[in-house]
């Protein structure tokens, strides 16, 4: 039998990322990754073949079942785990083909997106929109000395406007004005 890839090309690359945002699932994906060092011995199914059962993940998350399960639920919807019914219990296991085929999807992603971005990893140059206010070009951060207290501070510079007096001191002048009022 063919083995069919839970995780097509045409999969939700989102939905699968956003499985993966939770720590939670990333632990439950760590430990199912070695299922016999990181649970006991089960009495119904083999740790490997079969997978864990939800009430050792439960345990071992510190969760009660039904989260567990809703975790689970999420990474079997993304096929990064497969679900199996032996008696009344689920067992989950790694779908190991799918986590590849996965990985490799996003990577050949990642590299057709390599090409956008500038050195830095940053996105390359966007036309923005403009917005409501504006920083002119020529604003620059500086030192200054306070002319009432003489302290140094640093301040935005715009169009050749120097600031004379510190935060505090403005703060101080304009509680001043408040109460002569």
């Amino acid at each position: 039998m063919r083995h069919v890839s839970s995780f097509a090309p045409t999969s939700d690359t989102l939905a699968v990322l956003r499985a993966l945002a939770s720590p939670k699932r990333m632990q439950i994906l760590e430990w199912l990754r070695d299922p016999v060092a990181n649970f006991p011995p089960q009495r119904d199914g083999d740790l490997v073949k079969d997978g864990v059962c939800v009430i050792f993940i439960a345990d071992k998350l510190g969760v009660a079942q039904p989260t567990a399960t809703t975790h689970l639920q999420e990474l079997a919807r993304t096929g990064l785990v497969t679900p199996k019914r032996i008696g009344q219990w689920t067992f989950y296991k790694r779908d190991e083909r799918a986590i590849r085929d996965f990985q490799q999807q996003l990577r050949r992603r990642l590299a057709n997106e390599k090409g956008k971005v500038d050195a830095g990893g940053r996105p390359g140059p966007r036309k923005s929109p403009r917005s409501a206010v504006s920083v002119p070009r020529e604003a620059t951060l500086e030192e200054l000395t306070c002319a009432s207290c003489r302290r140094t501070f640093s301040r935005t510079r715009v169009r050749g406007r120097k600031p004379k007096l510190c935060p505090a001191c403005r703060r101080e002048v304009a509680q001043r004005s408040v109460s002569r009022r």
